[in-house]
């Protein structure tokens, strides 16, 4: 803690500046402050409080009014790093005994809001740290976290805890910016058994943004100034596990086949277990500088019935190898004017200059490539469009072509 002297005879000040600005660091599970109030004093412990801890006031005399600074002994400082629990308690199975919630200072802005989690460790409660949301300090203005919401939701079958999380932008402090950014954390236990942010959901760019409205200025002329407004739809448990579910939870339908394109490279197809109005994915996983990389290379959409996979199978073009994949729907008369049989077509795809397995767009533009295979019950006639639903006949086709 820093003391200076502040006299200012024509403001009429006489006391002391005050300023205490510390990281707090780890030490053997529990958060304890570097320095504080000039003592070097590690007996001066919480286990709740955030990662940076600055506090400033002045004590003395300004204007002939007194003015106090409460901060200035270890003791005065220990109860201020007191936190309360905001939400929760929530039990979690994820563990025996388990318990989640968390602890922040509603009546302090520049505080974090920490998530907890509790569970019975060889017949001892064991009390972890899992996360803390610092509060947004955009245009100056210190924003705290706010818990929208918290549940558990299975991903692939493996039991996730998410968080919502939301924090109020000010239209007057952020300049010409209102509503709420948006941040959806998840979490799952890693192999140790620990709780670890799941990397691939939190890259997700979905589960994100901003909710409100700003203003896109003009520099050179206000009057052209434009009002945008920004929607962020998931917002709540409902909405989100809508979207988890038609986006993470499907199972494999087709591989996996092993590729040589990329360093322990496999690829398969996924979809939902249930329902028809679901896309197939496309799945890449690889080896990256000793990382495993998943990547959704494309997605099926259906066609009143999910897309089936005809055929999967690596051939190369000048000497360039491609992945190509024949999909097929599946007709009704009801739903296809007539026809009953199966719509067909050819995705190929290969590298980009920067190593990506991307659509080859001159293929995916072939309209030979594409087509129907079937009758037409209203004509009462054989109708075929496609002539390469299998591998060998495509392969043929493609060596002629390109």
């Amino acid at each position: 803690m820093t003391k200076k002297q502040e006299i200012d005879h024509k403001k009429k000040t006489n006391g002391y500046e005050y300023s205490l600005d510390t990281f707090i660091q780890d030490s053997h599970d529990k958060l304890q402050l570097a320095s504080i109030a000039d003592y070097d004093n590690s007996n001066i412990q919480n286990d709740n409080i955030g990662s940076h801890l600055y506090l400033s006031g002045f004590e003395g005399l300004s204007n002939s009014s007194k003015q106090t600074f409460n901060y200035k002994t270890p003791e005065s400082i220990t109860e201020y790093l007191k936190t309360s629990i905001i939400h929760g308690p929530l039990k979690t199975d994820l563990y025996p005994e388990g318990k989640i919630y968390f602890q922040g200072k509603s009546n302090v802005l520049t505080y974090p809001v920490s998530f907890l989690l509790e569970y019975n460790h060889n017949g001892k409660i064991k009390k972890e740290i899992i996360d803390q949301y610092e509060p947004d300090s955009g245009g100056g203005f210190y924003t705290p976290a706010t818990i929208q919401s918290v549940f558990t939701y299975p991903i692939e079958k493996k039991n996730h805890i998410f968080v919502i999380v939301s924090w109020d932008i000010d239209f007057v402090a952020s300049v010409g910016k209102g509503g709420s950014d948006y941040k959806i954390y998840s979490y799952t236990k890693d192999q140790n058994g620990n709780l670890k942010q799941d990397e691939n959901l939190m890259n997700d760019p979905q589960l994100s943004g901003f909710d409100g409205s700003y203003t896109e200025s003009n520099n050179e002329d206000h009057d052209k100034d434009i009002d945008i407004t920004e929607s962020f739809n998931l917002n709540n448990a409902e909405k989100l596990k809508k979207y988890l579910e038609q986006t993470y939870n499907f199972a494999i339908i087709q591989g996996p086949f092993e590729t040589t394109l990329y360093s322990k490279g496999k690829i398969y197809f996924q979809a939902q277990e249930s329902g028809y109005q679901t896309p197939v994915n496309f799945i890449l996983e690889y080896n990256q500088d000793g990382q495993n990389k998943k990547v959704i290379i494309d997605q099926y959409k259906p066609n009143h019935v999910a897309a089936e996979i005809a055929s999967v199978f690596t051939y190369s073009i000048h000497q360039k190898p491609y992945i190509f994949t024949i999909v097929k729907w599946s007709a009704r008369p009801d739903t296809s004017n007539g026809r009953y049989g199966y719509f067909y077509k050819v995705y190929g795809y290969t590298k980009d200059q920067n190593d990506n397995l991307k659509l080859d767009q001159k293929i995916n533009n072939d309209p030979k490539l594409k087509g129907f295979i079937g009758a037409n019950q209203y004509e009462v006639k054989e109708e075929i469009t496609f002539k390469y639903e299998t591998a060998g006949k495509l392969k043929k086709y493609l060596n002629q072509k390109y």
